[in-house]
């Protein structure tokens, strides 16, 4: 009996033990606790500043001449002559290449001979016309003594009608063959290739002994391409893009062989027709920009990546595009304490929504954090033209105020 007693613990000093297992595991919780105290959340900031901004339309386009001549012939033959190469300047007028006009000197010498024949036969007409006016006017004076029966007047009076009759095909045959030897000198005419404007020959498409055939379309001989010292550039823009093109907008643009010198042009067309890519259904349109080319660096053919500029602001507020991305959101630490993260908050079709109420915002506001006290704080700003990275702030922000832009992730570390 008194081993019993011995061996269990009484009331109090169960109590006893209870209190100080709780103590020690309190103290022991809470040194731990302090071990993995969780850092302060810090903020990734960046301060509004004043600069330029520009918002633009980036596309790719082809240089090209203003006027380009294909310079072709109408008659077919072998080159005899050429007198102009590539990048050879030229006058209009110029004689450039001389097509071998042997068949065509025999038709001028064959319709001349015929011209001559056909004015002989005016000539022998003219004698028969006038050998018949004379037998009619004697027979008339004959019939009028009776010296002569009608049908003798009559038949006279019909050899003169007659030699009227042909005189006048004579005369026909002689216009006819002035047509026929006016067009064999015409044709020999195209056999001298002459420049129809001033400019560069930018291609030269047959040699010397090259035979040229005409029959059924015009062959192509040299390509003349108009003052190169003015320009233009082809370019295609995208139907999403081309809503912010306008006539007289200025471009800037660049080509592979100077990458370090930026062109500069105007935009002189917007083309209606659509251009539609039959590997991947791209409708796009070709706006054209005249360009300046007195340095004469552009060659026809060039690809340009160029710049349609839709707006250009100087010295304006701006901030980081990423600002307007950031959300503050309340999450629940491992030590119970509240951190910000950052979330999107989009509504449908990719717009921001209202962090408190979900409404679709106005296209020309939207929300920034900025910070204060270590918090960020919610501010509403008009946003004017973006380039991509930068937005302009209208109203609603100055110059060097912290904008938030994310958490500082090596804080944590």
């Amino acid at each position: 009996m008194a081993a019993s007693r011995r061996g269990r613990l009484s009331p109090k000093r169960l109590v006893f033990f209870i209190l100080l297992a709780c103590v020690v595991g309190g103290g022991g919780f809470g040194i731990w606790r302090f071990m993995h105290k969780e850092p302060p959340v810090r903020y990734h900031t960046v301060s509004a500043a004043r600069g330029d901004i520009r918002q633009e339309i980036l596309a790719t386009g082809t240089a090209s001449a203003l006027s380009t001549v294909n310079v072709g012939t109408q008659i077919s033959g072998t080159v005899k002559e050429i007198y102009v190469d590539y990048n050879d300047p030229v006058k209009k007028g110029q004689l450039l290449m001389v097509i071998d006009p042997a068949l065509q000197e025999a038709d001028i010498a064959r319709n001349k001979a015929d011209l001559e024949n056909a004015r002989a036969g005016v000539l022998q007409a003219q004698s028969v016309l006038e050998d018949a006016e004379r037998t009619y006017k004697r027979n008339e004076q004959l019939h009028a003594q009776d010296l002569i029966a009608l049908q003798d007047l009559d038949t006279a009076r019909m050899n003169r009608d007659t030699a009227r009759a042909k005189l006048v095909a004579a005369r026909a045959v002689v216009l006819q063959a002035q047509a026929t030897l006016d067009r064999s000198m015409t044709q020999y005419e195209y056999t001298r290739i002459i420049s129809p404007v001033s400019g560069v020959v930018i291609d030269r498409l047959v040699d010397p002994g090259q035979t040229v055939a005409a029959s059924f379309q015009t062959p192509n001989l040299v390509t003349i391409a108009e003052d190169l010292s003015h320009m233009k550039l082809e370019v295609n823009v995208d139907e999403a893009d081309i809503g912010g093109v306008k006539e007289g907008q200025r471009v800037e643009f660049t080509v592979d062989t100077y990458p370090q010198k930026t062109f500069e042009g105007r935009v002189m067309q917007i083309r209606m027709s659509p251009q539609t890519s039959t590997s991947d259904n791209v409708v796009t349109y070709k706006v054209i920009v005249t360009v300046d080319n007195k340095e004469g660096l552009l060659m026809p053919g060039m690809t340009a990546n160029v710049a349609l500029i839709i707006s250009e602001k100087k010295d304006v507020i701006k901030v980081d595009n990423a600002a307007f991305r950031f959300r503050p959101v309340a999450q629940t630490q491992q030590n119970g304490s509240v951190a910000l993260g950052t979330i999107p908050m989009r509504g449908p079709g990719g717009r921001e929504r209202s962090e408190e109420t979900g409404a679709k915002r106005d296209r020309q506001t939207a929300t920034l954090y900025i910070l204060r006290d270590e918090t960020p704080r919610a501010i509403t700003v008009e946003r004017g033209v973006s380039d991509g990275t930068y937005t302009e702030i209208v109203h609603g922000l100055s110059a060097d105020v912290p904008v938030v832009l994310g958490i500082d992730s090596s804080a944590k570390k």
